[in-house]
């Protein structure tokens, strides 16, 4: 974890695939964790004490043993540091040093619980299922028919646009600025021009009949929209009456518990795509207008309830004569 954990590193070949991932972090405890689970880590601090490097007497070390015989090379290195700036300069450092560096800002964000010991083993699955996505076999795909729809009968019906995205963002290493998406390989991010590479990674998982360009677009544009949409928005979009109408004008049928809206019609429909922060604010408020509303509800049929115990307390009374019907 400290400078004599890199020293061993870099004098020692790595012996299993495991041993090949180095992890930074910013924590010590995490750190600890991380090494005691069977993985290598180095703990960078805020500034070098003599015993911790800093971010920048690490990259200072690893300049300075380049090209003097050390197993640099034979590493993976991840920085899964909390502060994006540090994980930035590292990243930046070993693109240009020709190493391998990994993004891992994900591994431990705002998870400072994985430094107790008792989870140590959630760390150990963390960083297994993690290095995982670099070194799975690339024979193993997966079975095709998880992205497809069929019907009674068993044949094709339609592609299964959301496992296709979400398979995708579980196995292949990309990230997204704005519109347009990075891809992995061989060690660096390169820029995937109009997002060519993650669709034909797209085209890939899709039966042969069923590949068509505004297919592999619609997915495509669920892929990179991915970390700008709030599911819950399109909850309450897709149940507003504007939808339902523009469901209703595409659609047919000869009465209207048998109306359909059916695929090619729904893909016309346009739908709004606001702002993630004005999603957000839409979702506040509609669900506290909803709960409101359900809070509402429940004191009238409390009320409800309670005035139908009235009358039937009333109705026995006067039925056992507990009670006279007065005379008008």
């Amino acid at each position: 974890m400290n400078k004599k954990f890199l020293k061993h590193y870099m004098d020692t070949n790595p012996e299993g695939t495991a041993q090949t991932y180095i992890f930074l972090v910013d924590n010590q405890d995490i750190a600890l964790n991380i090494v005691m689970s069977g993985y290598q880590a180095l703990c960078l601090v805020q500034e070098d004490d003599g015993y911790y490097f800093s971010a920048d007497s690490f990259i200072e070390e690893m300049r300075a043993i380049q090209f003097t015989g050390s197993c640099q090379c034979a590493y993976h290195y991840v920085a899964s540091c909390t502060v994006k700036w540090v994980n930035d300069k590292l990243l930046t450092f070993f693109k240009n040093a020709g190493l391998d560096g990994k993004a891992g800002w994900q591994l431990f964000k705002e998870k400072e619980y994985l430094g107790k010991l008792d989870n140590q083993k959630e760390v150990e699955k963390l960083l297994e299922k993690y290095i995982l996505r670099f070194e799975r076999d690339l024979k193993e795909e997966p079975e095709l028919s998880r992205f497809h729809l069929f019907d009674a009968k068993g044949n094709v019906k339609g592609v299964r646009d959301m496992e296709i995205v979400d398979y995708l963002v579980e196995n292949v290493q990309f990230f997204v600025v704005g519109i347009t998406s990075y891809y992995y390989e061989h060690g660096v991010f390169l820029e995937d021009h109009d997002g060519v590479r993650m669709k034909y990674r797209i085209q890939k998982l899709i039966y042969r009949d069923q590949i068509q360009s505004g297919v592999i677009k619609r997915i495509y544009n669920l892929l990179i929209a991915r970390e700008n949409v709030d599911s819950k928005f399109y909850h309450y979009y897709f149940r507003t009456t504007g939808f339902a109408s523009d469901c209703y004008k595409r659609g047919r049928g000869i009465m209207a518990m048998r109306w359909r809206t059916y695929s090619d019609q729904f893909r016309d429909i346009k739908v709004v795509y606001p702002p993630l922060r004005e999603q957000k604010e839409i979702v506040q408020y509609l669900d506290e207008k909803c709960n409101q509303i359900e809070n509402l509800v429940k004191k009238k049929k409390k009320f409800i309830e309670e005035l139908e115990f009235y009358k039937k307390s009333l109705i026995y009374e006067y039925v056992t004569g507990k009670k006279e019907v007065p005379e008008f």
